[in-house]
């Protein structure tokens, strides 16, 4: 009872009273989760008709540029025809930032949004109201897979990627009444705040999710492991999202906390959002929030098959600053394989990371930085590592190491490293701690070597 009171009338009242469609985006997605592959592409073109038409109207940007080309609203019909349509950059964004603002903008309901500049200078952009309230909806509905309720406590455990730090009373509204949020930082994660975040969550009567940065979880259950302290009894499940998550730490923090993890991918500056269900084998696309295509190695553009490349997005809700063939330069792998769920949604079948993420060697040969993340994987005592490219010659490895951490290792890792890369010099260093960036994101790789990658 307590989960409808939330879902039927405390949900539509915030709505009212912060000016969002919520609830009204929830209940479309709960049925179109079951829709057919072909009904799902069907909505999408239908959104994509709509959009281009309202570009080319009142976005200068679109439409100068599509005129230019001789590209018109009726050249674009279905997701597949979007190939016709030049790809946008951040880098184009801040360029025509103006351009990028629909003229109609004064009588739609907008919020100025930033990216949180993990690449760098963050971007900032206008976001309608009605593609925040989509997004937020398709994040609801991937709690769902792990059995989350309206009304349900979540714990985040983040920083300003998902607990925001420019508070105001719409988003209290939300944050307080509709996420039943209770938040804790990523910033400054020592033994003192791991421990009392394990006595918080200990703590807790009722059932609850976390959520947060996958390197800020696996600490807290590496923390919890080496005092071997009881996981809490009252957490269901675990969300993890912005950051990549890689399978040692899906499987430590599984292990420890006796839950299953649900990994989660979503760019707002876009419109991306994906999310696993109980199969656990990829992230189910969310095609009614925005079209995920992939530019492929080849500079093949890809909307509708399997494909492996850097990811393309098309938000299909944003009208007062629309982003249409965007690259936000993470590179995954999606598939159109079907799910034993139901669920027809394609999935993201792996994030490899950011196009930042690749490292360079003096032959001008492109190592992205998995390679080095599957060496660690197979290392024991090691608690975290970060990787610094400052120069193509060679790399720089921070470790942050444990009790059993056996210094022979050091030799063992370089050695791999070079079998791969001769010419690269190897520089490994005992940290005490690897800082996290001004989001509280923590990098696994920094390329400070200025070259398209």
């Amino acid at each position: 009872m307590g989960n409808l009171l939330y879902e039927k009338i405390i949900l539509p009242i915030a709505d009212m009273i912060a000016g969002t469609t919520i609830k009204k985006k929830f209940d479309l997605l709960m049925k179109s989760q079951w829709w057919s592959l072909n009904e799902l592409i069907e909505f999408q073109n239908k959104r994509v008709r709509y959009l281009v038409y309202h570009a080319y109207k009142n976005v200068p940007y679109y439409h100068n540029q599509w005129k230019k080309l001789g590209i018109h609203p009726d050249d674009i019909k279905t997701v597949d025809d979007l190939k016709k349509i030049p790809i946008v950059t951040k880098e184009i964004i801040r360029s025509n930032f103006q351009d990028f603002i629909s003229l109609d903008a004064n009588k739609r309901k907008k919020k100025l949004n930033a990216t949180g500049g993990s690449t760098g200078k963050p971007l900032q952009y206008w976001l309608d109201m009605d593609a925040w309230s989509m997004g937020r909806a398709a994040t609801y509905r991937h709690f769902t897979y792990a059995g989350w309720k309206f009304g349900d406590k979540m714990v985040y455990f983040g920083g300003s990627s998902i607990v925001p730090t420019d508070k105001n009373w719409k988003r209290e509204v939300k944050h307080r009444f509709i996420d039943r949020a209770i938040s804790i930082s990523s910033f400054d994660i020592s033994n003192e705040n791991l421990k009392s975040y394990y006595i918080l969550l200990s703590q807790i009567k009722k059932p609850f999710f976390l959520r947060g940065y996958a390197s800020s979880i696996y600490l807290l259950a590496k923390f919890i492991e080496e005092n071997n302290y009881k996981p809490p009894e009252k957490l269901k499940a675990i969300f993890t999202t912005a950051e990549k998550l890689h399978k040692f730490q899906r499987d430590t923090i599984e292990n420890v906390f006796g839950v299953d993890v649900y990994d989660n991918y979503g760019c707002n500056d876009g419109g991306a959002n994906a999310g696993e269900c109980k199969e656990h084998n990829g992230l189910h696309i969310s095609m009614e929030r925005a079209v995920h295509g992939v530019l492929t190695d080849d500079d093949e553009l890809v909307y509708t098959e399997d494909a492996t490349g850097s990811i393309m997005l098309t938000d299909l809700w944003n009208f007062v600053f629309p982003f249409i063939n965007y690259l936000p330069e993470d590179y995954v792998t999606i598939s159109f394989e079907k799910c034993g769920c139901g669920r027809k949604h394609p999935r993201i079948t792996e994030i490899h990371g950011r196009i930042q993420e690749f490292l360079i060697t003096p032959e001008g040969t492109k190592i992205h930085g998995e390679f080095i993340s599957h060496i660690f994987w197979r290392v024991k005592g090691v608690k975290e590592f970060q990787v610094i490219q400052k120069s193509k010659d060679g790399i720089e490895i921070n470790i942050v190491i444990e009790k059993d951490f056996n210094d022979k290792q050091i030799d063992w890792i370089r050695n791999l490293i070079n079998y791969k890369v001769p010419s690269w010099k190897v520089r490994i260093n005992i940290v005490d701690e690897i800082k996290r960036g001004k989001n509280g994101k923590y990098k696994f790789v920094i390329n400070e070597v200025r070259e398209k990658v």
